[in-house]
C-alpha cells in the first residue's frame, strides 16, 4: 500500500492544463463527525463575538429591506445566499471541512427525525431558549417544490418562494423564534433557520442551471444588499460590497450541493480568495470533472469516506497543490488518514508519457511499480476505449493508430478510490 501512495502522492505533478469551497448536503447525509463540529461551531459563534445574535439584531432592524414585500427591488434570495456564505465561512475559520447542510422538509417531516435529537439541533432548544412548537403546521411537498420551480417568470418566481408555503412553512412548523418571519424577528438565532435556508438556497440554485441563469441574466434591480453594501462591520471587519446579480449561481462562491451520496463538482476554478486550502469533504462519492480547474499556486483538498474520482474537464496545472483523501477514520479533525492521497506539486515526472502529440502511440512509463491501478484511455464523453491492469509493470506501449485526430485522456485508476487523468493529443 505505501508503494501506490508514494506514487499517487506525486503522480498528478504532470497534470497541465470570487471562491470559497463547500459541499453542502441533507443532514442526513452527514457523518457523526460532521454534527458534532456543526453543533459545537454554533455554540462558538453565538460566544464572543457573537455572530448568531449580530445576524438576528440585523436581521430585525433592516426586515423591510430584505423583505422588499415583492417589489422589483426585492433581494430576498440573494440576501439569503450571502448570509448562509457568511455563517458557512465563520464556521469554517473554525473547521475548513465544515458546510452547513439542509433540510429537506418534503420527505424529513417527522417531529422526532434525527434533526431534533438531543445530540444534534434539539439541544439549542433548551440551551438559547428557542421556544420550539414542531409541528405546529403542514410542511411542503415535492408538489409545491414542483409549482414553484415551474415558475420562469423572474418576479413572480421570488414572490411566489418568498410568501408561500416553501419559505413561510418550515418556519411555522418549527414555531418559536423561527415562527417570527414577519415584521422583524428573531429566527435567524435558531440553527435550524440556516439548514431550512440552506434547502431554499438548493432549490434557487436548481432552478438558476435549469433556466440557465447567470449574471448578465439581470434579474436584480438593486446592485447591493443590506448588511453587504460595503458599510457594515462585525467583528472590527467590514463585509464587502456585493452585487446580487454576481451570485446569482453558487459556484460562485465555490458552494455545491451533493445528493443522493453524489457530488459532482463543476465549472469552478480554485482562487484561495477565502481559504487558502479549499476543502470539499463529502462522507460518499464526490467527482470532479467538466472544467473543475486548480490554477498554477493554488491549493486544495477533496475528501470523502468512500470515492473520490476525477474525471475529464478536471484540470490540474503544474505547480497546484492537491489532495484527494480517503477519510477512512470518519473524523474531519484528524490531521493524519490512512487512503490514497494525490499532492499536485512541483515534484518532478513520476510518470511519463511520450511522444505527446502523438501520431501513432504512447509509450508510458512510471517511476515506481503500481500493484493495484488500470491505466485506461478515454474519449472527451468519459467513455473508455483502451484499458490495461498495470500489474507491478513501470512501462507499458499503448497502440493509438486506430483513433481519430483530437483529444483524449489518459488515466490512472488506484482501485475504485482515485482516478488520475492527463490529456493526451492524436494528431
Amino acid at each position: 500500500m505505501k508503494k501506490i501512495q508514494t506514487i499517487i502522492l506525486l503522480l498528478l505533478a504532470i497534470v497541465t492544463g470570487v471562491s470559497a469551497q463547500s459541499i453542502r448536503k441533507n443532514h442526513l447525509e452527514m457523518t457523526q463527525s460532521e454534527k458534532d463540529e456543526l453543533v459545537d461551531a454554533f455554540y462558538q459563534l453565538k460566544s464572543s463575538p457573537n455572530l448568531i445574535d449580530d445576524i438576528a439584531t440585523f436581521y430585525d432592524n433592516n426586515y423591510y429591506d430584505i423583505h422588499a414585500n415583492g417589489t422589483s427591488d426585492d433581494v430576498f434570495l440573494a440576501w439569503y445566499r450571502r448570509l448562509l456564505f457568511e455563517m458557512e465561512q465563520s464556521m469554517q475559520d473554525i473547521n475548513p471541512n465544515l458546510s452547513i447542510p439542509f433540510w429537506d422538509w418534503t420527505t424529513d417531516q417527522s417531529t422526532s427525525s434525527v434533526l431534533w435529537d438531543y445530540d444534534f439541533l434539539g439541544q439549542f432548544n433548551s440551551d438559547w431558549g428557542l421556544g420550539r412548537s414542531l409541528g405546529s403546521h403542514d410542511l411542503p411537498t415535492s408538489a409545491d417544490v414542483a409549482t414553484l420551480q415551474a415558475n420562469t417568470n423572474w418576479y413572480y418566481y421570488t414572490t411566489f418562494f418568498e410568501f408561500e408555503e416553501v419559505h413561510t412553512a418550515p418556519h411555522n412548523w418549527v414555531e418559536g423564534f423561527m415562527g417570527e418571519i414577519y415584521e422583524g424577528g428573531r429566527s435567524p438565532i435558531d440553527p435550524a433557520f440556516y439548514l431550512h435556508h440552506c434547502m431554499m438556497d438548493k432549490i434557487w440554485q436548481e432552478w438558476v442551471e435549469t433556466n440557465n441563469i447567470t449574471s448578465s441574466s439581470n434579474l436584480y434591480v438593486k446592485t447591493t444588499m443590506p448588511r453587504y453594501d460595503g458599510t457594515y462591520t462585525f467583528n472590527g471587519q467590514t463585509l464587502p460590497s456585493v452585487n446580487p446579480d454576481n451570485i446569482v449561481d453558487s459556484k460562485v462562491l465555490g458552494v455545491f450541493y451533493a445528493e443522493n451520496q453524489l457530488a459532482e463538482l463543476v465549472d469552478y476554478s480554485v482562487s484561495n480568495t477565502y481559504n487558502s486550502e479549499e476543502c470539499f469533504y463529502y462522507q460518499y462519492k464526490i467527482e470532479a470533472k467538466n472544467d473543475f480547474v486548480i490554477p498554477n499556486s493554488k491549493k486544495a483538498k477533496i475528501e470523502s469516506q468512500t470515492q473520490v474520482v476525477l474525471l475529464p474537464g478536471f484540470v490540474a496545472n503544474n505547480g497546484a497543490v492537491f489532495l484527494a483523501k480517503i477519510d477512512t477514520d470518519n473524523n474531519i479533525n484528524s490531521s493524519i488518514r490512512q487512503g490514497s492521497t494525490v499532492s499536485i506539486q512541483n515534484q518532478g515526472e513520476v510518470l511519463e508519457v511520450f511522444p505527446n502529440p502523438t501520431t501513432d502511440g504512447i509509450q508510458v512509463k512510471l517511476q515506481n511499480k503500481c500493484f493495484n491501478c488500470e491505466l485506461s484511455i478515454l474519449n472527451s464523453q468519459g467513455e473508455t476505449l483502451f484499458m490495461e491492469k498495470m500489474n507491478e509493470k513501470q512501462n507499458l506501449t499503448m497502440d493509438l493508430n486506430g483513433l481519430r485526430e483530437g483529444l483524449y485522456f489518459l488515466k490512472l485508476q488506484d482501485g475504485n478510490n482515485i482516478v488520475m487523468t492527463k490529456k493526451i493529443t492524436k494528431l
